[in-house]
């Protein structure tokens, strides 16, 4: 399965979990504090998500939130 993910999507299924695992943690944020976003997200803790979303995005997760950055939702 690894290999028929990095062949058809182009990264490592690690790293497309990792995406999803953002993805999901950056819907709950608004509403969610970050340490509850994380948790239903599936990260271990809050340092996890802020790590990742600068590692993937980055930035941290408060700086993909904030209204008119690059990136933002609108």
């Amino acid at each position: 399965m690894r290999t028929l993910v990095r062949d058809w999507v182009g990264i490592p299924l690690p790293r497309l979990r990792l995406w999803a695992m953002l993805r999901t943690a950056m819907t709950e944020l608004p509403a969610e504090s970050a340490a509850a976003a994380a948790a239903f997200a599936g990260f271990a803790d809050q340092a996890y998500l802020t790590r990742t979303a600068r590692t993937l995005a980055g930035r941290i997760p408060s700086e993909i939130l904030r209204p008119g950055a690059s990136g933002a939702p609108a």
